[in-house]
C-alpha cells in the first residue's frame, strides 16, 4: 500500500496533453472509418438503378443531406447522380 502511494506520487502531474491528442487522433480515425463505411453503403445503393437518390443520405445514417452531398463530392469528385452514371471512373 505504501509502495502504491509512492508510485502514484511519481506520476507526472500533466499527462492530459498527450492523452488528449491521442484521443483526438482516435476520434478522427473512428470518424473517418464511419464515413468510409457509410460511403460504401452509398455506393451499394447507387449501383441499384431502382433506388431513388434523394433518400440515400438518410439511408446511410446522415441527418443532413447537404453535408452528405458535400462529403460525397469531396470524396469522389462527382455528384451522386454523376457517380451513378459512371461508377467505375
Amino acid at each position: 500500500e505504501v509502495l502504491a502511494g509512492q508510485a502514484r506520487r511519481r506520476l507526472p502531474l500533466r499527462v492530459g496533453g498527450g492523452l488528449a491528442s491521442a484521443g483526438r487522433g482516435l476520434r478522427r480515425f473512428c470518424r473517418d472509418e464511419i464515413h468510409a463505411l457509410r460511403m460504401e453503403r452509398a455506393f451499394d445503393l447507387l449501383r441499384d438503378p431502382r433506388q431513388a437518390i434523394g433518400p440515400i443520405p438518410n439511408l446511410c445514417g446522415y441527418a443532413s443531406a447537404p453535408f452528405f452531398k458535400r462529403l460525397f463530392k469531396k470524396t469522389t469528385g462527382l455528384t451522386m447522380r454523376e457517380w451513378r452514371r459512371h461508377p467505375s471512373d
